[in-house]
């Protein structure tokens, strides 16, 4: 039996499609985890109306806890042999589970992925990622593909698990980016993956959403998620250092643009924080320089991170305003 956790909070409007899409499914052995993480609007009500309809359906009620408690409530619930999640304002494809399963069992694999599009809330793919041709990966090629977030990303919804992989892996409570800190320790202990190359997921893009996700607080949470990964990995696969401390660089320069228009928060609750990202660029900087992929604009912010001060947070910020005023048009 494969457990689906929903986590649910705020999504009135779209949880009809998404739980549909999820008991719809060709592959029928379900149980649905409707974990209704303390939703203020008539989600509580949705998710029961589901228990009464479908006895796959189970639900959860709790107080508020944030994305990663909710995902834990369903995984200590969780009552078959295969794991998956879906974000309860998006969908999945009727034949995913079924595609998914076939493959962990055809090739004796713990993980299965699928592909996974980005759509508007006029339902128009914005793009599409994964692979182009299946593919079977060990255990360490998996981790170090994973690691460069191309093809296989972090994500944890796009995939099926072995439910033993997730014995003493919880998602961290109270932090968002909670994937990054949890994906890479199941690819760690799973012995094969196999990667589809069908879409299967398909990813909601909420205007709502996107402003929300710009905090400094988000970003800051970015980072220290690569960084704890990258201190676990680091000497495991030495040769993986470089696109660790590039995807840290990339979430720190995010913070600098956000340190200026926050910098009361920068200058007093994140200054430790923000001190330790830049000891962290000083050293990076120098030995590794991701220049050739980036614009003017980029390399320019690069040579601020080093620096924890309102006036690199000033220029970063008016660097990345000056890029946006220059591609606006495009």
């Amino acid at each position: 039996m494969i457990s689906v956790i929903i986590p649910v909070y705020g999504v009135e409007q779209y949880l009809p499609k998404c739980v549909d899409s999820v008991l719809g499914q060709t592959y029928r052995d379900l149980e649905v985890i409707l974990v209704d993480d303390g939703s203020p609007d008539d989600c509580p009500a949705l998710c029961d109306a589901y228990k009464k309809k479908d006895p796959r359906v189970r639900v959860i009620h709790k107080p508020n806890g944030g994305l990663s408690d909710a995902r834990n409530a369903g995984l200590d619930a969780a009552r078959g042999d295969i794991i998956g999640f879906v974000d309860s304002d998006d969908w999945i494809a009727p034949d995913m589970y079924e595609s998914l399963y076939a493959a962990l069992l055809e090739h004796d694999a713990d993980i299965a992925v699928c592909n996974f599009s980005y759509v508007n809330q006029r339902k128009n793919a914005l793009c599409t990622a994964g692979v182009m041709h299946e593919m079977i990966l060990e255990n360490g090629d998996a981790t170090k593909l994973l690691l460069e977030d191309s093809i296989l990303q972090n994500y944890v919804w796009n995939k099926l698990y072995d439910a033993r992989l997730w014995a003493g892996i919880r998602f961290p409570v109270g932090q968002k980016f909670e994937d990054i800190n949890t994906t890479y320790k199941l690819f760690e202990k799973s012995r094969r993956c196999v990667l589809l190359p069908k879409v299967g997921y398909y990813y909601l893009v909420r205007q709502s959403g996107i402003v929300q996700s710009h905090s400094i607080r988000n970003e800051i949470d970015c980072v220290r998620a690569g960084l704890e990964r990258y201190e676990a990995l680091k000497d495991k696969y030495p040769d993986c250092r470089n696109v660790m401390s590039a995807s840290i660089l990339h979430a720190i320069a995010k913070v600098w643009g956000l340190a200026w228009t926050s910098r009361e928060l920068a200058e007093s609750i994140y200054y430790k924080e923000l001190r330790r990202f830049a000891a962290f660029s000083r050293q990076y900087v120098r030995t590794y320089n991701p220049a050739q992929k980036l614009g003017i604009t980029g390399r320019l912010i690069l040579y601020l991170l080093p620096y924890a001060r309102p006036w690199a947070w000033f220029l970063a910020d008016l660097l990345h305003r000056i890029y946006l005023l220059r591609h606006s048009d495009r």
